[in-house]
């Protein structure tokens, strides 16, 4: 289930609607949690605009004045809530997923500005992780970094830091890679290469993993990343030196040529070598048009 988090910065702000639901529709999105709202009272029909129709559950934490709220908007075909717990601050929501076995809690988070005030925010969320079950996702805006090199245009506030970083170890929480899988290219003339099948074969079937389905999909790519660009460093090395050696062999007996008729089993020679040589050729060629088509 993909989620999505966002500081909306004020949620009646013209054009935002259409971000959001552009966003969920483009990356598959089935959970929105979004931050200072700045609104109280939210009707359906505008959290509509967001979702992009009707068909969404939604749990709402009202903003204090023009400070802070919180809303989250999830399918319910994907995810059934049975639990909610509300604070000016958070909104936790638990439920199972479409599987009926997997309970999965998600917190949503907005931070006050003071430390002494994250410090007591940090002390209620392990209190309801420490009094719950089943997966946890918070996200949110935290307001604190846990380095220096996410501070760019502010000042760095160490105790602010060792604070957040504290409450992350304590949660046992993981810091969710944001950029996602890095991406690898693919030719489709690799097919037709010695080895390749082996290697997808190799990394996707029959290799079961333990844990969550999502996690298990992207070590089976990362792994499928790395094996495959060792196979074709591999494959490419044996394709130039498979070139030179035909080459050669092609230049030889094509010198033969000149000076005397070939013998039947010269000529088989010669035409296997370019034969050989078209095929390099031939995959080279594919795999140029198609980086231009990308391009």
């Amino acid at each position: 289930m993909n989620c999505l988090s966002v500081n909306i910065q004020g949620i009646g702000v013209s054009g935002k609607a259409t971000w959001i639901k552009r966003l969920k529709n483009e990356f598959g999105v089935s959970f929105i949690g979004m931050q200072e709202t700045m609104s109280t009272n939210l009707q359906p029909g505008m959290l509509s605009h967001f979702w992009g129709g009707m068909g969404y559950d939604c749990e709402i934490v009202n903003s204090n004045g023009h400070s802070g709220g919180l809303v989250c908007l999830w399918d319910p075909k994907k995810y059934t809530k049975d639990v909610v717990e509300k604070d000016d601050n958070y909104l936790h929501i638990s439920g199972l997923l479409t599987d009926g076995l997997v309970r999965l809690n998600i917190i949503n988070v907005y931070a006050p500005q003071h430390n002494e005030e994250k410090r007591n925010l940090w002390e209620k969320i392990l209190q309801v992780m420490q009094s719950g079950q089943g997966w946890w996702v918070v996200f949110g805006d935290f307001n604190t970094v846990r380095n220096t090199d996410e501070r760019k245009i502010s000042k760095f506030d160490p105790v602010c830091a060792r604070d957040f970083n504290n409450f992350i170890d304590e949660a046992d929480l993981r810091e969710y890679n944001l950029k996602g899988p890095k991406p690898f290219r693919w030719f489709d003339s690799w097919f037709e290469r010695s080895g390749c099948e082996d290697v997808v074969k190799s990394v996707l079937v029959g290799n079961n993993m333990n844990g969550p389905s999502d996690l298990n999909l992207s070590n089976k790519l990362k792994s499928f990343r790395d094996k495959l660009k060792m196979w074709y460093k591999t494959c490419k090395l044996k394709e130039d030196e498979a070139e030179q050696r035909l080459r050669k062999e092609r230049d030889g007996i094509e010198i033969l040529m000149e000076q005397k008729d070939l013998e039947e089993s010269e000529l088989w020679v010669w035409s296997e070598c370019k034969k050989s040589l078209e095929e390099i050729q031939l995959f080279r060629s594919r795999d140029i048009r198609q980086k231009s088509r990308v391009k």
